[in-house]
């Protein structure tokens, strides 16, 4: 009897594990620090990239 139950645990166990497989989940990845990707503000990309509104002839 224990070794049926022990085995009906391991098949779900199996069933589980190929479930998050198939949704990209990883319960064994590594603890590395998050990355973080600083990207400039707002501001500053405007005041690059875009021409005054006003012409200097004016």
């Amino acid at each position: 009897m224990k070794l049926l139950v022990e085995f009906l645990a391991g098949i779900v166990a199996f069933l589980a594990a190929m479930a998050m497989s198939q949704l990209g989940i990883d319960m064994n990845r590594d603890s590395q620090p998050m990355e973080i990707k600083r990207l400039p503000s707002a501001a500053d990309v405007v005041d690059q990239e875009t021409p005054p509104l006003a012409s200097p002839d004016c």
